[in-house]
């Protein structure tokens, strides 16, 4: 199998240095100190040699305004624990532990150098770690951090213990036979089907979970603490379990709304005032919570985030979501903005309408050859987003590249984009860049963090290419406040940076950017070499690979006028000298994409296995965007149901076609020559049904194909898929024209 040989090519200490990241943490020595402060880095490796991922925490010192004062003072290994969170004063941390081997669950608290220990075993379950269901906040004075876990399951000695209940329901067996929200969430949730909000005391060490949610009929998840005035409370995201759970991961058309629970008399009432009392417990006696949907005319509302300032007159929740439900199982988002103030006498918050902020975009704008905002697509927003008080910087898919925005969401602001290319000079010179522009490089927003509208504000990103791995920096600016009644915010950029302005946007100065070094003193076990070293080792493998993206725009009949629906192709090959020689013609690897609607980038993350199967195979990959792929607007996604197997196999062979025209026989691209007579195409899932469908439609045009996990029986996933909510969106495909023979 070619991708078996793709990883036994990678050796040990490469995959050291494919760092997946997934969260940050930053904060500033003073609030005007933008010279001096700390920096957090949790980021994944893979080993092979145990099959695991190692969760890496490292930590960087800023202790001035050149790339030399930053250094690295420790990284360490943090696979037992499931959540590490600082707090944005970077005063306390929080650390959950997985369970031990008793099935014990540790939380620490570390605060002004004090620590406290607490056992959550009797509270709750396995904490949720990942960013679909998981996620964890702090309360504006940081005395609170609340968290998502799994419920509280007792042992037989507990329940032993416990007099029995008595029965009062008469419902039989076979009332329940046909309950479609029972069951599990399926794939990595195999046996998990219900979550608990987690409210931790920072203080006094009491853990308890948030009560009164319907589990009857949904799920939480996502929590996000809300503040102003004296309430503080909470916003989480609410999926809706009916028909059925199974299925959830990438499914993102899942039903779901935001709803809010006042907690101020559940915290006054669980703070402890005597180390006498338990440090574990339920809900305090008395206390009736009211959970209330704050989106109730919005089909899908998900990934909230509070500019959680002290400045009562800023409060502003953003959110990503649909006004309308989706079609297909992934696609454009709209970015909405809510008002957030108190009622007369501050009884209680109160949740202005939501707001459109960014709208969908069905197909970009790509007069001067260059493709303009494609729409949002992305997974989540940043933790920790909000640069000014109606200032945000998120991601987005945008073609073929993870791009890094910032966007204004005040009152007046609707679709104030800017994208941040400045942010990609850190990586070295490339070839590719300097003949294109920087903007096929991808750079993402890790976290944003925001000291008031007089203040400068920090962005740590990361970015990367197919020939360059994660570079990670911080990024000072000054944003103007877009209070609700901007309605004429201008933007200036770093000069050289012009091309960064699109559309109105929010940044009024520049200061610096950060190099953050990417040299790591964690040890592989097996060779004894820092990861800093591997990181180093694999540059130099890869920084020769020659890449490009290449465009292409193809009408939709009876699209009503909208316009062409570009795609893309990302083309990753050995590089030749200046007369070509040293590879003679390379063969050729077509890689269309899974989902269908996902999206290839040139995240290094991404690009890595296939950028080794080129220097490997000395071959030129082509990874294909093609419509129905995400980052290229709306309609782009929504146009490939009904026809699977025509214009996504269309597009695939309209990028095979331009390559022979231009790479074969010529001196495009440094005299690189394809051999077409050795082409084979590669894919998985929705790619390995292409593959199948590319084979079976046109046997001459390739050697040969792999196939992972391929997509070829529908019928049957209905039955025994763990996505069967995806089924629908593509039931009017072609996949009954193609026969696989095994």
């Amino acid at each position: 199998m070619i991708f078996a040989h793709i990883f036994s090519t990678m050796k040990f200490e490469d995959l050291q240095a494919i760092n997946t990241v997934y969260t940050g943490g930053w904060y500033r020595r003073g609030k005007d100190d933008t010279s001096n402060g700390h920096l957090s880095l949790c980021r994944s490796v893979k080993d092979i040699e145990t099959d695991s991922a190692r969760v890496i925490l490292d930590n960087f010192v800023v202790s001035g305004e050149s790339d030399d004062d930053i250094i690295q003072v420790s990284s360490n290994e943090i696979n037992k624990f499931a959540v590490c969170d600082v707090a944005i004063s970077g005063t306390k941390r929080v650390i959950i532990g997985n369970p031990t081997a008793d099935k014990k669950i540790f939380v620490d608290i570390e605060s002004n150098g004090l620590h406290m220990r607490v056992d959550a075993s009797g509270v709750h379950g396995n904490v949720v770690a990942d960013t679909w269901f998981g996620g964890c906040s702090w309360s504006v004075d940081e005395r609170y951090f609340c968290y998502v876990a799994q419920p509280f399951v007792a042992t037989e000695a507990s329940k032993a213990a416990k007099p029995k209940p008595e029965i009062t329901s008469t419902k039989s067996v076979q009332d329940t036979k046909f309950d479609y929200g029972g069951g599990d969430w399926g794939e990595k949730y195999v046996n998990v089907s219900q979550f608990v909000i987690c409210v931790l005391d920072t203080t006094t060490g009491q853990v308890r979970t948030v009560p009164g949610i319907d589990t009857e009929n949904g799920c939480p998840g996502q929590p996000v603490f809300v503040s102003r005035g004296s309430r503080c409370g909470i916003v989480y995201t609410y999926w809706s379990t009916r028909p059925r759970r199974m299925g959830i991961l990438m499914c993102y058309h899942r039903k779901c709304g935001l709803h809010h629970v006042d907690l101020t008399s559940f915290l006054t009432n669980a703070s402890l005032d005597s180390a006498s009392e338990s440090h574990t417990g339920g809900a305090a006696e008395g206390t009736k919570l009211t959970h209330t949907c704050i989106t109730p005319d919005i089909a899908l509302a998900r990934s909230a985030r509070f500019n959680n300032s002290r400045d009562e007159s800023s409060g502003c929740l953003v959110f990503l979501g649909r006004t309308a439900p989706m079609q297909t199982h992934n696609g454009c988002w709209q970015l909405f903005a809510v008002d957030v103030g108190t009622a007369v006498g501050g009884a209680e918050v109160q949740f202005s309408l939501p707001r459109v902020t960014v709208d969908l975009v069905s197909v970009p704008d790509s007069r001067g050859g260059s493709m303009q905002f494609p729409g949002l697509f992305c997974d989540q927003l940043p933790r920790r987003c909000f640069v000014a008080d109606y200032v945000i910087a998120m991601n987005t898919a945008w073609g073929s590249s993870d791009a890094a925005i910032v966007v204004a969401v005040g009152e007046c602001c609707r679709n104030h984009i800017t994208r941040l290319t400045c942010l990609l000079s850190i990586l070295p010179q490339d070839s590719c860049v300097a003949a294109k522009g920087s903007q096929f490089a991808s750079c993402s927003v890790v976290e944003a963090v925001g000291y008031g509208s007089t203040s400068a504000s920090d962005i740590v990103f990361v970015t990367s290419r197919p020939n360059c791995p994660l570079q990670f920096g911080i990024y000072t600016h000054q944003f103007a406040p877009a209070h609700t009644g901007s309605s004429n915010v201008r933007l200036t950029t770093p000069r050289g940076h012009e091309d960064t302005v699109l559309q109105h946007g929010c940044v009024i100065s520049s200061k610096h950017v950060h190099v953050v070094s990417t040299v790591s003193t964690v040890k592989a076990d097996s060779i004894g070499k820092s990861v800093g070293e591997h990181i180093s080792g694999v540059q130099n493998k890869v920084k020769n690979l020659q890449w490009t993206v290449l465009q292409f725009s193809e009408e939709v009949p009876g699209d009503q006028g909208s316009g062409p629906v570009p795609f893309e192709a990302i083309v990753v090959n050995p590089a030749t000298d200046a007369e070509g020689a040293g590879a003679g013609a390379l063969p050729v690897v077509m890689v269309p994409h899974g989902g269908p609607h996902s999206v290839f980038t040139t995240n290094f993350t991404t690009i890595a296995p296939y950028a080794y199967l080129a220097l490997e195979l000395h071959a030129c990959v082509v990874l294909v965007n093609y419509r129905g792929s995400v980052g290229f607007g709306d309609a782009s996604v929504g146009c490939l149901p009904g026809h699977i197997g025509e214009r996504d196999l269309s597009d695939v062979l309209c990028v095979m076609n331009h390559l022979k025209h231009d790479y074969t026989g010529n001196s495009y691209r440094n005299s690189v020559k394809l051999d077409f007579n050795r082409c084979c195409i590669v894919g998985g899932s929705h790619g390995g049904f292409l593959s199948a469908t590319a084979i079976g439609k046109h046997p001459g045009l390739f050697k040969a194909a792999a196939m992972r996990n391929p997509v070829t029986n529908i019928p049957a996933m209905y039955t025994v898929s763990d996505i069967p909510g995806t089924i629908p969106t593509v039931r009017h495909c072609c996949y009954t024209s193609v026969r696989v023979i095994v």
